[in-house]
């Protein structure tokens, strides 16, 4: 039914593979009464996730036998607290694979609802966020030793690994001279009380009905650290530099905007530990809307940029600078008022936030701007 083993790229393919995962899903559908015919699979998720219009069915490739235990405990533990989470119905095992049944929670993923909702709506939703976030964080920790990583502690795991972590995922040498100079460069965090953290609250991993937070789900990357860490993603992925939105969701959770903090929340957006840095990077720039034919003309001043645009296009150029003047730079060719063309350097997206931040380091900057991390 399962295979008792699954290295990650075996598990890839079967992740995506409904086929093969239905029988074990039909077996634990039958053993907690869920109705055969409403099972759907979701397409989302590192773990395998089906559902009916009632329940959740969360299957755990036993490679990653943490996720199962946390995931499980977390459940356990939130039941009563009033938050707006699953309910565990069941947990078992399958062919040796753990699995939980919860209920299903109303709603759509924030990051299919948020371009639709109104200012003063992402505002109201950013608010009930930081204030479910605080809810979260006041829970007692007691019994939970082994999730433990205060900050310094989170630090201490975060820096050697972020630059392996990211030229695992895609980055190349200049990302790492940047993440090199940033972890130089990298001031002192504002102290931060461990409490407990979903640690992985993404655009994906918050619910949303009718305009208000319907709840959190997946806490299989939970544990107690530091009550900063916890606003770093939202702030990346949800609230997005919308200034009264990330306002809203600060003053939500209780936390009064510095440049301390401001600096604190782009320095863990960059040493999450599920950063994705090098794939922000892939996705950060976007191509000029409109090329002169006859920008090359008015180049003269840098004449590499015009070999590159006389022998191999915009395209060419723009790799160019963004490998060598700056990783995380935009090359656009604009249209002046006289109507002349020049060759802009930018940061992707909110430029603005650069004369607020109080941190002016690359990576800092990078995603102030990329992921619109701005109070």
């Amino acid at each position: 039914m399962l295979p008792a083993t699954l290295p990650l790229d075996a598990y890839r393919p079967f992740r995506r593979d409904v086929e093969a995962q239905r029988p074990a899903i039909e077996t634990i559908a039958a053993r907690h009464g869920l109705p055969r015919g409403e099972l759907a699979p979701f397409s989302q998720g590192t773990q395998i996730v089906w559902g009916t219009p009632r329940s959740v069915l969360k299957l755990f490739v036993p490679t990653w036998p943490e996720d199962a235990r946390i995931e499980t405990l977390m459940l356990e533990r939130l039941v009563g607290t009033g938050l707006p989470v699953p309910q565990l119905e069941a947990r078992g095992e399958v062919a040796g694979w753990p699995y939980v049944v919860m209920s299903r929670l109303p709603g759509q993923r924030v990051s299919e609802a948020w371009p639709g909702l109104e200012a003063d709506a992402r505002e109201r939703l950013a608010h009930d966020i930081g204030a479910a976030m605080a809810r979260l964080a006041a829970l007692p920790v007691t019994g939970l030793d082994a999730l433990h990583a205060p900050q310094d502690s989170l630090l201490a795991e975060r820096r050697p690994r972020l630059v392996q972590d990211q030229r695992e995922r895609g980055g190349g040498d200049a990302l790492e001279a940047q993440l090199q100079a940033f972890l130089d460069a990298l001031p002192p965090s504002m102290p931060a009380e461990s409490v407990l953290l979903h640690a992985d609250l993404t655009a994906d991993n918050i619910l949303v009905h009718d305009g208000r937070l319907a709840g959190f789900i997946d806490f299989a990357d939970a544990f107690v650290g530091p009550w900063t860490y916890e606003l770093a993603a939202t702030s990346c992925f949800v609230t997005q530099g919308d200034r009264r939105s990330q306002r809203a969701l600060l003053a939500g959770r209780g936390v009064e905007a510095t440049p301390s903090s401001s600096s604190t929340l782009r320095c863990w957006a960059v040493l999450h530990r599920y950063g994705h840095v090098a794939i922000a990077m892939q996705r950060a720039g976007h191509e000029p809307a409109e090329l002169a034919r006859h920008a090359v003309a008015v180049l003269r001043t840098r004449g590499d940029v015009t070999h590159l645009l006389e022998r191999h296009g915009a395209a060419a150029a723009r790799r160019h600078f963004r490998s060598r003047v700056d990783p995380f730079s935009e090359c656009r060719l604009t249209a002046t008022q006289t109507g002349r063309w020049s060759l802009a350097f930018r940061l992707s997206r909110t430029t603005p936030a650069l004369d607020e931040s109080a941190d002016r380091s690359p990576l800092s900057r990078m995603w102030s701007t990329v992921h619109h991390l701005a109070v």
